[in-house]
């Protein structure tokens, strides 16, 4: 302890709780009448112990993790990069350890004898023992080897797990599965575990409510923990599902229907947890950081992970690919998750081994409508894979609703379509800054004839298109683009991260949402972005959202408590002008009220989203919307293509800026 700097006082104090105190045994309930010396070891379930063992524990861990002679897992060995260009730094790792649950990963027989040496000059140094008959050693790849078996059964260690193996490995409450039958056995031990739970806690008095509560915090507990990292099936989720429903409608009749069972208490649901939902929203511990990472923003330092670089570098490994940039399109696009373009992605029956899987569920639950009101550079739009540039659906209340066939219909007799790029079927003028519909396809290497009837199909408007790509194919101002500007993604990764949703369906009356901020990777901002709404019926930007989110928003510089208030805006467009004007003079001193009102990164999403709903039936870019909110904000008009704009629509974050502050 005094290496690691600790005060004398409190090395005292540690040895004198521990060492210095008189015990009794318990053996079978017969309590030893003698008072005994504690001299060595620690005592079970006390709060310090964990703490000790830490330090006790991490010379043996560097040991291992500073030796240079010790290989590990080397990933750009084990999996070389396909190219030098734009890939993550290669990765390595030694060991990982769980306060005394230890995983070390052996490259060969050398990495083992240096193993088995450090493992003795600790024992020898501390006077612990490895407990050699609780060790297994596992195949990473499932293989068995014989040369490996031979050497750890040589060495006292029996446990050998790999594919051939009836059961699953379990670290952590984690099941290591390198079979689908593997996988299939560890599903039935945790739904013969709930479902003897949810017998037992059958038994009981509960109510309606009780029953809610014990299964989502009891007896899903477990299922929670090992849905991280396990990969289990639509159907498997659904028996366990219909678990939790059986457990609360025990007795009742008639039942509760599963939607009417999930709905929140204040709504007349008792908040049943669906696990297929849950194994979504748990992925979003690891998916949020993935998409900072991508944005380069700042934020990252508080929401990432330990494991962040690794999964960079095995998302970019596994899905790289020659036709595009990184492996953001295979998560963002389900139409380019194809072989085609990504040769390295894993075979389909090795789904079970894939956790990806549950990445790609995860992101695959944003609405693609959050993405109708981006602004993505033509350059960008011609990258993408053709099918998700189609518009599969209209509101209701649009003129051609009932004239309107889904994509999926009119292309039922080009199934090749898929595997078009948007640069198959358009091409972009770089003197007018627009997309236009290929008059020649000569030049197209994929599927020629099938891009000439596409382009016959959009000309007569039998395909139509969505918005932020519609943006690109009308002459007006925009950024001036060069032909090595590279694609970025960036517009779809924000809206992910701040959809219109969010402004949508923020309920400002639950006493949880006024008690502070919730933190970004959380389940609960994961449930409350990817919440259902509806955009036509439902009251646009009404209430206001409560917005916890206060360095997202680039408020930190000068207010401490910003908070987006539930405010709706009655004053008239001349007096909040005039507080606008007043308090950006008062802000002048600080920072420039341009970057307060507008252009903060997230910020300028809100308003990106109400041009569209209010102003223009395509998105701006981001240099003509703020020229355009700059010429509102000293009384100059702009061009409107609405019937209708509702009262003060356009500057209610404004208005809610002023009134929080004051």
């Amino acid at each position: 302890m005094l290496k690691f700097n600790l005060l004398t006082n409190i090395i005292h104090s540690l040895l004198t709780l521990f060492f210095s105190t008189q015990i009794h045994i318990n053996i079978n309930g017969h309590i030893s009448r003698s008072y005994i010396i504690q001299q060595r070891g620690v005592r079970q379930d006390d709060p310090i112990s964990p703490l000790l063992f830490n330090i006790a524990f991490d010379p043996f861990l560097r040991s291992v993790h500073q030796n240079p002679h010790f290989k590990g897992f080397d990933l750009s060995y084990e999996a070389p990069p396909p190219t030098s260009t734009s890939f993550p730094s290669p990765l390595f790792v030694k060991i990982l350890a769980y306060a005394d649950d230890t995983l070390v990963y052996l490259q060969n027989s050398q990495d083992f004898m240096l193993l088995q040496q450090a493992i003795l000059v600790y024992m020898q140094a501390s006077k612990a023992l490895l407990n050699y008959h609780k060790t297994v050693a596992t195949s990473l790849s499932g293989k068995p080897s014989a040369s490996w078996s031979a050497l750890l059964t040589a060495n006292g260690i029996h446990a050998w797990h790999d594919r051939t193996s009836l059961t699953p490995l379990i670290y952590l409450g984690y099941n290591i599965c390198s079979n689908i039958t593997q996988r299939n056995v560890a599903y039935q031990k945790l739904y013969d575990s709930i479902r003897n739970a949810v017998h037992i806690h059958s038994q009981c008095q509960l109510s309606i409510r009780g029953r809610a509560t014990v299964i989502n915090r009891l007896i899903y507990f477990t299922l929670w923990h090992v849905m991280r990292l396990t990969t289990l099936t639509k159907a498997q989720l659904l028996s366990l599902r219909s678990l939790g429903a059986a457990f609360i409608n025990r007795r009742i009749f008639p039942i509760f229907s599963f939607d009417t069972l999930s709905q929140p208490q204040t709504v007349g649901g008792v908040g049943l947890l669906d696990p297929l939902t849950q194994q979504q929203a748990l992925q979003w511990h690891w998916v949020c950081p993935i998409l900072l990472h991508s944005l380069n923003s700042l934020l990252l330092s508080h929401y990432t992970v330990f494991s962040l670089p690794i999964i960079i570098y095995a998302l970019s490994w596994f899905y790289y690919s020659s036709g595009f940039h990184h492996f953001r399109y295979y998560m963002l696009f389900p139409s380019s998750r194809r072989r085609l373009w990504f040769p390295n992605r894993p075979l389909l029956q090795f789904t079970h081994l894939n956790p990806f899987i549950n990445l790609q569920a995860c992101v695959s639950k944003f609405p693609p409508v959050n993405f109708d009101t981006c602004y993505v550079n033509a350059l960008t739009c011609l990258s993408l894979p053709f099918y998700d540039i189609l518009l599969q659906s209209l509101p209701t209340n649009h003129p051609s609703f009932h004239s309107f066939i889904p994509a999926d219909l009119v292309l039922q007799s080009y199934p090749s379509v898929r595997q078009l790029l948007v640069s198959d079927v358009f091409l972009f003028d770089l003197e007018a800054l627009v997309i236009s519909v290929r008059s020649s396809f000569r030049h197209v290497t994929r599927h020629p004839t099938v891009s000439k009837s596409v382009a016959m199909l959009i000309s007569s408007h039998q395909l139509q298109l969505k918005p932020f790509f519609l943006q690109q194919c009308t002459i007006s101002p925009r950024p001036t683009l060069s032909s090595d500007t590279p694609p970025s993604l960036n517009p779809f990764f924000k809206r992910i991260l701040a959809p219109p949703s969010l402004y949508r369906t923020t309920n400002f009356s639950s006493p949880n949402r006024r008690r502070g901020r919730i933190p970004l990777n959380s389940i609960r901002y994961f449930k409350q972005i990817t919440a259902s709404f509806d955009p036509i019926n439902g009251v646009p930007f009404g209430p206001l959202p409560f917005v916890c989110l206060r360095k997202l928003f680039g408020a930190e510089q000068f207010m401490p408590n910003f908070l987006l208030s539930r405010y709706f805006i009655l004053a008239s467009l001349e007096t909040i002008r005039l507080h606008i004007v007043l308090y950006a003079q008062l802000l002048l001193s600080k920072i420039m009220y341009i970057h307060f009102l507008f252009s903060c990164p997230f910020k300028l999403l809100v308003w990106q989203e109400m041009c569209h709903s209010f102003i223009c039936t395509t998105p701006f870019s981001d240099t003509i919307l703020l020229h355009h909110l700059t010429e509102i904000l000293f009384c100059k008009g702009i061009s409107v293509d609405r019937d209708t704009l509702p009262f003060l629509s356009l500057i209610y974050l404004t208005e809610n800026f002023l009134h929080a502050h004051f």
